[in-house]
């Protein structure tokens, strides 16, 4: 019996925590919830930043590579921005450490910040996070990769800031067979030489070579033809890196 009473105590604490989350109906009083972005990576990754209110709006930034670029906004109603609330406080996202695998050079950053009354966390990282955590990342995405219920308020730039092609610079991942040194000779006369690997693997290396000995163009254009790469691109300056 004494058991049982334990138990109805922590079940009416649980849920009666969950039960108090207030979704603000003054659009004058509206605070960030919820701040989720994502940055860029060697590669196509969406970048951008969705910001969640009490009030339930919504605001998405897009920056590149997502399906919404620009700024677009959408509201969310009661009962999805309690369960989202909810589901950060369920999952404990307090205990959560304040970074993780940010080691991994090539993957994009992923940031997450949750306020809650007088509390707020930021969390940082590139991989090696907890399912706990994954799960509310899942909830996050398919709120910013949704297509209804946006209205775009502003345009996207038509030349991204902060982003500049390196042009002697190649990013490639290696395909099938590759061995490296023998590749690197292959290119010699071009000047091309091993800048770093990407990563813990030893699929991405950034390489680099001689533009006045071959114009960019040509240079993409044959590394990307060539049966040992499977992928390749200009490197990029990003501010964000």
């Amino acid at each position: 019996m004494k058991n049982l009473l334990v138990i109805g105590l922590i079940s009416i604490f649980v849920f009666g925590a969950c039960s108090t989350v207030k979704m603000e109906s003054d659009p004058q009083k509206a605070s960030p919830v919820i701040v989720y972005s994502k940055g860029p990576c060697f590669g196509k990754c969406p970048i951008f930043t969705m910001t969640i209110y009490n009030t339930g709006l919504v605001k998405y930034y897009g920056r590149r590579y997502t399906t919404k670029n620009g700024k677009h906004e959408k509201m969310l109603d009661k009962k999805s921005y309690t369960d989202l609330v909810n589901s950060f406080r369920k999952n404990r996202f307090w205990r959560f450490d304040d970074t993780y695998g940010m080691d991994l050079v090539d993957a994009p950053t992923t940031t997450i910040s949750f306020s809650d009354k007088d509390k707020v966390k930021t969390i940082k990282g590139k991989s090696q996070f907890p399912d706990k955590l994954i799960e509310l990342m899942v909830k996050l995405d398919t709120i910013a990769n949704s297509n209804e219920g946006w209205i775009m308020t502003e345009k996207p730039s038509i030349v991204e800031k902060g982003e500049e092609i390196i042009e002697n610079q190649i990013i490639l991942k290696a395909g099938e067979g590759m061995i490296m040194s023998r590749w690197l000779q292959k290119y010699k006369k071009y000047g091309v030489r091993l800048m770093k690997r990407i990563g813990d693997s030893n699929e991405y290396w950034l390489i680099r070579y001689d533009k006045n000995k071959i114009n960019p163009k040509e240079m993409l254009k044959m590394i990307q033809e060539d049966k040992f790469v499977s992928e390749a691109e200009f490197n990029k300056k990003v501010t964000e890196r």
